[in-house]
């Protein structure tokens, strides 16, 4: 099931996308309006309160699987059946562009 989030903010180097409650994730889409902001690598954590969270393994963007749906300017991110209220991508190569991404998430019910 593909899901939107309750609220996505850019603040620096951070994104923030916040869920109404946990779910179980499995992929994510981060698509932006133009190339420059689209481009960037990123520390991907999840967390139930915002208080503790977990890093995973890979980084954002990540050859993790094929993507024949991948559209123009998107950056992709895959879960192993993570359960989270919120993500959190933090770019380690500068701040993200002011631009607040489309967000898309699928999750299992």
């Amino acid at each position: 099931k593909i899901i939107s989030p309750q609220k996505t903010y850019v603040k620096g180097n951070t994104i923030e996308i916040m869920l109404d409650n946990p779910k179980i994730l499995t992929r994510i889409y981060l698509i932006y309006n133009s190339k420059q902001c689209s481009t960037f690598k990123a520390r991907v954590e999840t967390s139930f309160d915002g208080l503790n969270w977990k890093s995973e393994k890979d980084i954002i963007p990540s050859d993790q699987v094929l993507v024949t749906d991948k559209e123009k300017n998107m950056a992709p991110f895959f879960f192993s059946a993570r359960e989270a209220k919120i993500l959190r991508l933090i770019r380690s190569d500068g701040i993200f562009c002011g631009e607040i991404p489309k967000v898309k998430i699928w999750v299992l019910e």
